[in-house]
């Protein structure tokens, strides 16, 4: 993906647009978020904490070269929480019950650096 940023940002921006239409929402961190919010005793967590750092990133490089992304994020997000809670379900021992019915964190949030739930 690297790779296609520097030969056509364009054609790079339409794949970010579309994989966050479709609820690929690992570049918002949704779901890491959950992760570290839901299971603060995982022994894996510094994994979690590098892979939210990078994704958080990776957005704000995407805002800001694409400022017209900025006021989709919250439609975006709603549609994308099925698909995180899924995730988690596959992915880790936590049920259904365990998770919110929704993000509970807000765009902020989920940008904000210094955000880490409890």
């Amino acid at each position: 993906m690297a790779d296609l940023y520097e030969r056509d940002f364009y054609a790079w921006t339409r794949e970010q647009v579309r994989l966050l239409r479709a609820g690929h929402f690992d570049e918002l961190s949704t779901e890491h978020l959950l992760k570290w919010q839901r299971q603060p005793e995982y022994p894996h967590r510094k994994g979690w904490r590098a892979t939210i750092h990078a994704q958080r990133r990776r957005i704000d490089r995407l805002l800001a070269d694409s400022l017209s992304l900025r006021p989709f994020l919250a439609s975006l997000s709603a549609e994308a929480d099925p698909g995180a809670l899924d995730l988690l379900v596959r992915e880790t021992p936590l049920d259904d019950s365990d998770l919110p019915e929704r993000c509970p964190f807000s765009i902020g949030q989920i940008l904000d650096n210094d955000v880490w739930p409890a």
